[in-house]
């Protein structure tokens, strides 16, 4: 019951995840795999939980249509007391590590994501530099809203936390950071992004994110086989012209015209292409019309 409470259904259509959590309050290691084409639904879990020396073998099985709670289901419980129960039990988690490899196939690159998540899919930050970081911040998001951006997270609250002069904000909705696993879901993420850009730099002001990368664009959950959406997030280096130099970033992964002023949606134009030809790792082969795509986004100022 406490697993079914805490748990959000985060995978989307993603047949094979692997992951772990520690629950204190029961003093249990819970480990959680994802397994496809069992003889349960096609999107359930199978893990286990410990009490003492009975380990008991559970299918976490997804909500319909990806909405609500998650069914736990107890498949088998064994004491590992006794050294046939042990061996017993051994051979079934020695069954389950054969779907190592499908899952590194299926999953590809996949950033770690906590197993236990606010209801209402919040993120929360912490900002050292306190109040100015988050004044600013909330300056931006105002701009988003005000704009109606597509394909973007929106700032809920913003505090002071107790005892010091960090400051946290609440950011909604979640999505998942994986990369595309196909050009379908490629394409389908960079037109949202490019949906946001059209909006975010129109009008009397404009606003550049200067920081599009595949960290900051994450995918919302939704039903399979249906279009995914793709939400632009991490607005912590957005602005507003006249703009001025962004000296920390890498330049690996930003327009060169970011390290100095007065640079403008170019740069997220750069960035867009810079999705594109950095999919070719995970994607290939990759449409040679795509990447020039890409390509071009990253060519000559004149020409983005």
């Amino acid at each position: 019951m406490e697993l079914s409470e805490k748990l959000d259904w985060t995978y989307g259509d993603i047949p094979y995840i692997l992951g772990k959590v520690y629950s204190p309050c029961f003093e249990q290691m819970i480990y959680v795999v994802h397994m496809a084409r069992c003889q349960m639904c096609f999107s359930d879990m199978v893990g286990y939980y410990a009490r003492g020396r009975e380990v008991t073998l559970v299918a976490i099985r997804c909500p319909l249509l990806m909405k609500g709670k998650p069914d736990i289901v107890d498949i088998v419980t064994t004491d590992l007391g006794r050294r046939g129960r042990r061996i017993q039990f051994l051979k079934r988690m020695i069954n389950i590590c054969f779907l190592l490899e499908p899952i590194k196939e299926q999953v590809g690159y996949y950033n770690a994501l906590p197993e236990f998540v606010e209801l209402d899919r919040k993120i929360y930050k912490d900002y050292a530099d306190g109040y100015l970081t988050t004044k600013r911040l909330r300056n931006i998001y105002t701009l988003v809203d005000e704009k109606n951006v597509p394909h973007t997270d929106h700032l809920v609250q913003s505090y002071p936390l107790p005892g010091n002069r960090e400051y946290a904000v609440n950011l909604e909705p979640r999505g998942n950071s994986v990369m595309p696993r196909n050009l379908k879901e490629l394409l389908e993420a960079i037109i949202c992004v490019l949906q946001a850009l059209v909006v975010m730099h129109g009008g009397d002001n404009p606003i550049f994110h200067r920081d599009i990368q595949w960290f900051n664009v994450v995918r919302l959950p939704g039903p399979p086989d249906t279009l995914s959406e793709w939400i632009l997030i991490d607005w912590e280096y957005a602005t507003c012209s006249p703009t001025l130099a962004a000296k920390k970033f890498n330049e690996e992964n930003h327009a060169p015209e970011v390290f100095f002023d007065g640079h403008g949606g170019e740069v997220d134009i750069w960035g867009v292409g810079n999705l594109i030809t950095d999919a070719k790792t995970l994607l290939t082969p990759l449409s040679s019309n795509v990447l020039d795509i890409g390509q071009l986004m990253k060519g000559e100022k004149e020409r983005r």
